[in-house]
């Protein structure tokens, strides 16, 4: 009986990203090792040239006809994955401020087994620091990275960097609720309560143009919003400790 060929599905939401989009999918190796590749982008709404360049690069697409939020876009991307029996699931931003080399060897890292879920950090080495984050920024990622390892203990050292990738098996048994903002928090938690086994690997930092428009989502530059970001990052994380059932840590 012929072996079945693995395939892994690229997840890329966009917002108006013509302008680094067609680079970033470029950048993605659709074949690594014997994995086939499939790029999904997942449309929330622009109203620029963003489908037109996924569709002339031979992306699968997803449309909104308005915008849902970031976290409902790669859930979208998530449910399409499951539904079409993808192996390995990778999940990177449009705007260019990841390295889409860098899919390859997450694939290659959840193939080679023994790990179930791989993060992008751009704080573990001071090496990878090609731009330097507002300090308002790096503050809030601190706070919530801290929040998380004192939970888990997995002394991780970067929850919100968009690059990742996980196994069918660990996606198939997260109930994930996020709309906007802070998915990866709801993600990192459950996968631990799912036992996963992580793997955080080094990526540079690089800030674009893109790298603020998060903010729109809460009024003000990174110090007017500051206050608010917690505020709803405190809620994704206790809204998945009570869902979960953990009341202590």
């Amino acid at each position: 009986m012929a072996k079945k060929t693995k395939k892994a599905l690229v997840i890329i939401p966009v917002l108006n990203e013509e302008k680094t989009l067609g680079k970033v999918i470029d950048g993605i190796s659709r074949k690594v090792l014997d994995v086939k590749v499939d790029i999904l982008v997942v449309n929330d709404g622009s109203n620029d040239n963003s489908e037109k360049t996924a569709k002339k690069r031979k992306c699968l697409v997803i449309n909104h006809k308005k915008s849902l939020g970031y976290g409902a876009s790669v859930i979208d991307g998530f449910n399409y994955a499951l539904k079409n029996n993808y192996d390995y699931i990778v999940k990177l931003d449009g705007d260019g401020q990841h390295d889409p080399s860098y899919v390859s060897t997450i694939i290659k890292i959840l193939k080679r087994g023994g790990v179930d879920y791989v993060i992008s950090s751009r704080y573990m080495r001071i090496i990878d620091r090609i731009n330097e984050p507002p300090l308002e920024r790096r503050l809030v990622n601190a706070m919530c990275t801290g929040a998380i390892n004192s939970i888990t203990k997995l002394n991780l050292t970067d929850v919100f960097c968009g690059l990742f990738g996980l196994t069918r098996d660990l996606l198939s048994k997260l109930s994930l609720k996020t709309k906007g903002y802070g998915l990866e928090l709801e993600m990192i938690l459950k996968a631990y309560f799912q036992k996963a086994k992580f793997l955080e690997i080094p990526h540079p930092l690089i800030y674009t143009e893109g790298s603020s428009k998060f903010l729109q989502a809460y009024g003000g530059n990174d110090r007017e919003s500051i206050g608010r970001r917690l505020e709803n990052y405190a809620k994704i994380i206790l809204e998945t400790l009570e869902e979960s059932g953990i009341n202590n840590f």
